[in-house]
């Protein structure tokens, strides 16, 4: 079982490594940045009670396409 986590623990560390690559890149299309949401929401990662993340979110609510607060890939055609 010990093999198993490893490469599960090596495959999150893949995941989370490559969609912080795709955001960085500044090329991201909102459907990374939605998967990116959903693999902290998965994983439990919250932002702490930080003014500049709540300013952040709420300039940025208005800008991506999610039509559907509780699944951020959902956005009107």
């Amino acid at each position: 079982m010990a093999a198993q986590d490893a490469v599960l623990q090596e495959l999150h560390e893949l995941v989370a490594e490559k969609l912080k690559e795709a955001i960085e890149s500044g090329e991201a299309p909102a459907s990374v940045y939605a998967q990116a949401i959903k693999f902290l929401s998965d994983n439990n990662i919250t932002s702490v009670g930080n003014a500049a993340v709540g300013a952040l979110g709420t300039s940025l609510k208005d800008k991506f396409p999610f039509t559907d607060v509780s699944d951020p890939t959902a956005h009107p055609h």
